[in-house]
């Protein structure tokens, strides 16, 4: 194996501003209308050669199993498609709540893939590593490249969106996970398309909560969401709304100080984690 300096880079969340389920496929899956756009809260990883002769995965989460961790999965892909063994320690300083529609998990994988690529000189080309990056996740092939994108299919389909202004926003976990199996097991399917083209602030006032075909149902099954949902908004939000399949809550603001305010006054609420953060026209891992 190559031998590299120990490199430490961020891998981004992503938010959606609409989620419009089209229908269920045969194999399960679910075609869907939306948009998926990089923010900038970051998870932080970092690769070392190691002398154990085994791919090793440290992290600041508790009962992490290291098979099932997207990272390790992603590189077990690529010595699949290298034909060898890895030597490698890896840490992850996990920041991005799991089950909360932000796409952390899938963000670490396509860094990985990204990055391990890149250091180890596999040279594997864009193509195929999308597609390694498909067989892990349907949002992974989009953190290989992160630029705000109008997602189809299982979100596979990806067309990059003409560039807008930054958006200001806050991010509020609830305290608590959604299961993507349980979220697409209750889903409208509204079969409605495209919600924005210009990511203006008046767009976004013509919003409303269902843009998200998640949104009712789990609300009913889980009332704190809408609970949080109009806290944001008496802190001055345009808009709230759901990210992709829950829990996490997102505020889009008129400018940064409203933002700001807001997120000083709910920063140590309850169980809460909130993050201010911005909308992110692209992303490069280095």
């Amino acid at each position: 194996m190559p031998d590299f300096e120990p490199i430490s880079f961020l891998t981004p969340a992503k938010i959606n501003f609409y989620l419009l389920i089209q229908s269920k496929r045969q194999d399960g899956y679910h075609e869907l209308v939306m948009d998926l756009i990089p923010v900038s809260v970051f998870d932080r990883i970092r690769l070392s050669p190691s002398d154990s002769g085994r791919v090793e995965l440290r992290t600041n989460l508790p009962g992490v199993n290291q098979e099932d961790n997207l990272i390790i999965k992603a590189i077990r892909l690529l010595e699949k498609e290298a034909g060898k063994k890895f030597s490698l320690s890896i840490e992850l300083d996990k920041k991005i709540p799991w089950g909360a529609g932000l796409g952390g998990g899938s963000g670490n994988a396509a860094g990985t893939l990204v990055m391990a690529n890149r250091l180890l000189r596999l040279n594997i080309p864009d193509d195929r590593l999308s597609l390694l990056a498909l067989s892990l996740g349907a949002d992974v092939p989009f953190f290989l490249n992160p630029r705000p994108s109008l997602a189809e299919g299982i979100g596979e389909r990806l067309t990059v969106l003409q560039r807008f202004d930054p958006i200001n926003l806050l991010l509020v976990y609830p305290g608590f996970p959604v299961s993507t199996k349980l979220a697409y097991s209750i889903c409208n399917k509204s079969k409605r398309q495209r919600l924005l083209h210009h990511y203006s602030l008046d767009e976004f006032r013509s919003l409303t909560p269902d843009n998200n075909d998640f949104w009712y149902p789990l609300v009913e099954r889980y009332p704190q969401l809408k609970v949080t949902r109009e806290t944001i908004l008496k802190q001055g939000a345009l808009f709230s709304g759901l990210s992709g399949s829950g829990s996490t809550l997102f505020g889009v603001f008129p400018d940064e100080e409203t933002r700001n305010k807001a997120y000083s006054n709910l920063f140590e609420k309850n169980d809460w984690k909130v993050f201010k953060c911005e909308t992110l026209p692209e992303y490069k891992y280095e």
